[in-house]
C-alpha cells in the first residue's frame, strides 16, 4: 500500500533540494501547488537543467498563467516540449530572447520547439569554426581596433565584437563569440 501513497511533501522537498538541486525557496514554491510540481516532475523527465527549468516555471509559465487567468491544466505546452525549450536555452542553441519568442509560439500550439526554432530561423550559432571565420573576416577588416585594443582601449573590444555580432545578423552565441575575439586579438 505504501507505493501508491502519493509521495509526501517532505519527502519531495527533500528531494527536489538534495537531488535537483533547488533553492528552498524555489522547492517550497513549486510544492505550493500539487498540480504544478507534477507538471515540474513529468517536465525533469527530459531535461537535467532542473534550476532553468524551475526559473521558466515561475516567470514564464507563471506569468502566462496569471495573465490568461488558467491553471496549469489548462496550460497547452507539454512538460516535455518545456523541457526542450530549456535544454536549447542551456546548450545555447537559442539565447534567452529567442527562447521568449518560441515560448510565445509554443503557448498557441505546443509544437516542439525545435520544429518551431527551424521554422522562424531562430538558432543561434554555437560552432566555433563559423564564428572563427566570422572573427577572422571583422579583424582583417579593422586594423585600427586591433591597435587600439593592443594600446589598451577596452571599447575596441566591445567593437570587434559588436562587428561579428552584426556580421552573424545576430545569431552568433555571444559569450563563444567573446572568448574566440580575445583568443584572436592574442594572436595578433
Amino acid at each position: 500500500a505504501i507505493n501508491t501513497c502519493p509521495e509526501l511533501a517532505d519527502f519531495k522537498l527533500a528531494r527536489y533540494k538534495e537531488k535537483l538541486g533547488l533553492s528552498d525557496y524555489d522547492a517550497d514554491i513549486l510544492l505550493q501547488d500539487k498540480e504544478i510540481s507534477e507538471y515540474f516532475d513529468k517536465a525533469c523527465a527530459f531535461t537535467t537543467s532542473y534550476k532553468l527549468l524551475c526559473n521558466w516555471m515561475m516567470v514564464d509559465v507563471a506569468s502566462f498563467l496569471n495573465k490568461n487567468a488558467i491553471k496549469i491544466k489548462d496550460f497547452k505546452v507539454s512538460p516535455e516540449h518545456l523541457a526542450k525549450l530549456v535544454n536549447m536555452v542551456e546548450k545555447g542553441t537559442v539565447s534567452s530572447k529567442q527562447a521568449r519568442q518560441l515560448f510565445e509560439k509554443m503557448v498557441e500550439t505546443d509544437e516542439d520547439p525545435n520544429k518551431i526554432a527551424d521554422k522562424m530561423k531562430l538558432t543561434q550559432i554555437g560552432d566555433d569554426n563559423i564564428i572563427l571565420g566570422f572573427v577572422t573576416e571583422v579583424l582583417d577588416a579593422n586594423p585600427q581596433s586591433i591597435e587600439d585594443f593592443k594600446a589598451g582601449k577596452d571599447r575596441a573590444l566591445g567593437f570587434l565584437i559588436g562587428m561579428v555580432m552584426k556580421k552573424s545578423q545576430g545569431k552568433a552565441n555571444p559569450a563563444l563569440t567573446s572568448k574566440i575575439v580575445s583568443q584572436e586579438l592574442n594572436k595578433r
